[in-house]
């Protein structure tokens, strides 16, 4: 006999009264990826996007800061990381910003901004994804952008693309699901400057996160066919 389901143990709790950490217990699947190889976890989509009127670099740099930043508040499963504790038992965990301030730190870490006079292909972005990342791997989520200009003061108008997301976080089409929810907030942004992180409530980004699936069951599941 399996043991009753419990599906309240998986639902995300805080870690403790004054953190503003807030962690569940991995479930099934989510628990191969706290063992595996780094190079196991990578996923890489790439593309290439074309704004309507040629925007300045400086410009287009606050634009998609700010919007990966109300990315992390509307999905911000995008920063959840795993944890193993002493006892064997995983979780996965998501740090609260602050504020914005916190928001735009982690936004600095895993958003970066290049520029040149022609475009780049998969292998060029990739090598320079990973290039810039480095050695921070506790980011499960990086985006670089490539602008094509000819200086850092000059304007854009074609942008090359690549997003690295670790599977921890989601899966080939969560990838791209992620990655149509970034250009429509870049392209509300970029269609009215105006930021709107001063109507961010940080506190409450906490409840966007994803609730895992065996929350939609009850304790006791009843099936439609008989005893086996």
């Amino acid at each position: 006999m399996f043991s009753p389901l419990q599906p309240g143990k998986y639902t995300w709790a805080e870690k403790s009264e004054s953190s503003s950490i807030w962690q569940r217990p991995t479930l099934a699947g989510e628990n191969q990826w706290l063992h595996r190889l780094e190079e196991y976890h990578q996923m890489f989509l790439s593309g290439s996007i074309t704004l309507k009127t040629p925007t300045g670099l400086p410009a287009f740099e606050a634009a998609a800061t700010d919007a990966w930043v109300r990315l992390l508040y509307s999905i911000p499963d995008i920063a959840v990381s795993g944890r193993c504790q002493d006892d064997g038992q995983g979780y996965l965990q998501f740090h609260v910003p602050r504020d914005y301030a916190d928001a735009n730190e982690w936004a600095r870490r895993t958003l970066v901004l290049k520029y040149g006079p022609s475009g780049l292909g998969f292998h060029e972005l990739r090598e320079k994804v990973l290039s810039c990342r480095g050695n921070q791997l506790s980011d499960r989520v990086f985006v670089l952008l490539h602008c094509v200009a000819d200086d850092e003061n000059g304007e854009t108008k074609c942008v090359d693309f690549i997003l690295n997301v670790g599977h921890q976080i989601t899966d080939g089409i969560g990838i791209r699901i992620l990655l149509d929810k970034y250009f429509h907030l870049l392209a509300e942004t970029l269609g009215s400057p105006r930021s709107r992180r001063d109507a961010i409530k940080w506190q409450d980004c906490m409840k966007n996160l994803s609730r895992p699936w065996i929350s939609l069951g009850e304790d006791y599941q009843s099936t439609l066919s008989g005893p086996f």
